[in-house]
């Protein structure tokens, strides 16, 4: 090919080599394309088609966490690398599965349960390529391919993400879909360097890392700032300055970045210089294409003008990160906003400071499904357990000298003469242990004493020899608020008694912070109730960050947000949880039409009679609204009051009188009659069935009235 200014000159011949024959005439290396291709080393999985996606297919967050009729569903979404974009579910009961198969839409078997790389389908930026996980399935919207292993490599992801295919896709397919055949026809000649395979297994631990961090990923065990704590370095463990966490997260998302950013370059010159590419082609990634949530070029979509690495740069050099005020301050505020969601859930018993990840997920949970009373306050069953496997080590340890006391040794280790060997078992999918092993006994040779603790999430057991104990008995708990285990002795737990009660009941009831009872929280323009949800949040910073630090906490979190909390909270904080949650939203707000009542509920607590739950909060708020009213009244018709007074006074009595009659209204015409009904609701169903069947009770949610949505 030759070329000027205003024209170009290429062999017709050149075209023929690349598969389809596109007339690109700016295509160099058209030779490669005689050469090994993708196609030749994978195959395509076909593709999953339910054929009634409204009916079969669900956000991860609408049904039962653990409900084993839905699986996850690679079906294309952002532009994103690596790994991620793992939303959807799928209905993959036998009734569902028969549906596909039928209409010819059940994807082969042979493919499930196997690992492959997919990508979105249509994509309006370039195509990005990713892992598709064993545990998945996948749709049309997300093709995905496997070698001959039915699995694929770590360098195939690293090449089909560089340069050279965005510049070959542009020929072979300049439209906004990318089909099998498209990446199939790719030309590909595998390098087989393990250092390529090693930088993208570092690549998708940081894409993974990433997407877990957000509570969109299925994944999602804390949010960010509360776990900087443990790596704060903080002298007093129990108070943190939320600015100097946000800072230590902010600078390791940083690094992230950069080292995403330092291998893929470096992945992306080997490729390039392979294919003889380097006068069409640089290796350096754009900021704004590190897909990691955490970089706000790439959250926000905005290109980077300046901060790249110099052309030709050596991968080894370091090049920073680029940053913008305007994005930083977005970026600073959204992580508020996400810790404020992580609260809410922790209100809610989604989550908990004390435990990581889900806790309450399933259709019609409860509270007593994992915490229970101690001393009125609501304790983690899970924390029952911990803290008396804290006191049976700490007492072991004084008792026998044990040199390794506070640690876990191997089994079988060898302990000090006179000492105690500790196992502890591995951690449960739910966060929590399997089993704790206690053994007294000199070296190696044990005594039958022996203590053995287990959590499966409803009961907190403990075996001493042959007697069986519930932690979560009513003894057990009498025994904690009394400090005393001489009832626990008699029995037959014979080291109940060595117990210090007292340590064991301050563990479980200081710098605690429990969900709310009855899962209705009210978000008002005032704080009329105890359980009001910005009452509730400064309690849950308190907790989580101290109360050294406490106002100064409040204040940083209402600078990053612009505004004070209660106006958060009432006018921008349930669009942020439509917008996290894809518009299935998780916690629901009854609203009466102006607002003057709010009250959000967890649908995933939900019950019949929540209704009439929320109903005595609006009549307790109606009480609480008429007597304001009359105090207003009495103030503006008091000749002896200032006119200052009055003025402010008549102001509150038409206030109090237009939320007076919106709140009648609402509970005449709306909430009374929706109680009466008693509904019940089915997860498996949906938000959009679900959220519809209290109509006018809820905050209007367009996207849920849509057609086809």
């Amino acid at each position: 090919m030759s070329e000027n200014k205003n024209f170009f000159r290429a062999s017709a011949e050149n075209f023929k080599k690349i598969p389809g024959s596109p007339v690109a005439y700016w295509l160099k290396g058209q030779d490669l394309f005689l050469r090994t291709k993708v196609g030749d080393l994978y195959i395509s999985g076909g593709r999953n088609k339910t054929h009634g996606n409204e009916l079969y297919l669900r956000n991860w967050w609408e049904p039962s966490f653990k409900s084993t009729r839905w699986m996850v569903y690679a079906n294309g979404g952002e532009f994103r690398k690596y790994f991620g974009n793992e939303i959807d579910v799928v209905d993959w009961s036998d009734e569902a599965r028969s549906s596909y198969e039928s209409h010819g839409g059940l994807v082969n078997k042979k493919f499930w349960g196997h690992q492959g790389i997919c990508w979105s389908l249509i994509t309006s930026a370039s195509t990005s390529f990713r892992i598709k996980s064993a545990y998945a399935q996948y749709s049309s919207g997300s093709p995905t391919l496997f070698d001959e292993h039915l699995d694929f490599s770590f360098e195939t992801l690293a090449y089909l993400n560089s340069p050279i295919v965005r510049y070959f896709l542009k020929a072979l397919n300049p439209t906004i879909n990318t089909t099998f055949n498209d990446v199939a026809t790719l030309p590909y000649a595998p390098k087989r360097q393990t250092d390529i395979s090693d930088r993208v297994y570092t690549l998708v631990s940081l894409s993974r890392k990433d997407w877990d961090a957000y509570e969109r990923s299925r994944n999602f065990t804390v949010n960010p700032l509360v776990a900087a704590r443990n790596v704060s370095g903080a002298s007093d463990e129990s108070e943190f300055q939320l600015s100097a966490l946000y800072a230590a997260v902010r600078e390791k998302w940083a690094k992230d970045c950069e080292e995403m950013r330092r291998l893929e370059t470096e992945n992306n010159r080997i490729f390039i210089e392979a294919y003889g590419l380097q006068d069409e082609l640089t290796p350096e990634v754009p900021w704004h294409e590190i897909t990691l949530t955490c970089n706000p070029w790439y959250r926000y979509g905005v290109k980077v003008d300046s901060g790249q690495c110099a052309v030709g740069s050596a991968a080894s050099d370091h090049c920073t990160l680029p940053t913008d005020n305007l994005l930083e301050e977005r970026l600073k505020g959204d992580t508020v906003k996400e810790l404020i969601s992580y609260a809410v859930g922790c209100m809610m018993g989604r989550y908990s400071l004390e435990k990581p990840g889900l806790i309450l997920a399933d259709q019609g949970a409860q509270i007593s499904d994992q915490w229970i009373v101690v001393s009125g306050q609501l304790v983690l069953r899970g924390k029952v357990a911990e803290c008396v496997r804290k006191e049976l080590q700490r007492i072991d340890c004084l008792a026998e000298g044990d040199g390794s006391c506070g640690r876990s040794v191997s089994t079988g280790e060898t302990a000090p003469d006179g000492g105690t060997v500790c196992i502890v078992g591995s951690a449960s999918s739910g966060g929590g242990f399997n089993s704790v092993e206690c053994r007294r006994g000199a070296g190696a040779e044990y005594d039958a004493g022996l203590h053995e603790l287990s959590d499966n999430g409803t009961r907190v057991v403990l075996r001493d020899g042959n007697t069986i104990v519930d932690l979560c008995s009513a003894e057990v708990l009498d025994a904690i608020a009394s400090g005393s285990g001489a009832e626990l002795v008699r029995r037959g737990w014979k080291d109940a008694e060595r117990i210090d009660w007292k340590t064991v009941h301050s563990s479980l009831t200081t710098s605690h912070f429990s969900p709310d009872e009855d899962g209705i929280i009210p978000i008002l323009d005032n704080d009329w109730f105890a359980d009001d949800i910005v009452t509730r949040l400064r309690e849950f910073i308190k907790v989580a960050f101290g109360e050294v630090h406490f106002f100064e906490n409040m204040a940083w979190i209402e600078e990053a947000l612009g505004k004070n909390l209660r106006d958060y909270f009432t006018k921008d904080f349930y669009k942020d949880h439509l917008q996290r949650y894809q518009n299935r939203p998780i916690y629901w707000l009854f609203q009466s039409p102006k607002g003057a009542f709010r009250a959000l509920v967890y649908m995933h607590r939900y019950k019949p009679d929540m209704v009439g739950g929320v109903l005595g909060y609006l009549r307790s708020l109606q009480t609480k609204v008429e007597n304001q009213l009359g105090v207003a009244m009495q103030i503006a018709s008091d000749e002896s009051k200032s006119n200052s007074e009055r003025v402010r006074a008549n102001k509150d009595v038409v206030k109090f009188s237009k939320a007076k009659k919106e709140l009648d209204e609402y509970e005449k015409n709306v909430l009374y009659p929706l109680s009466t009904e008693r509904i019940e609701i089915d997860l498996d169903d949906g938000v959009k069935v679900n959220y519809a069947k209290f109509a006018s009770a809820l905050a209007k949610v367009k996207a849920l009235e849509a057609k086809g949505e």
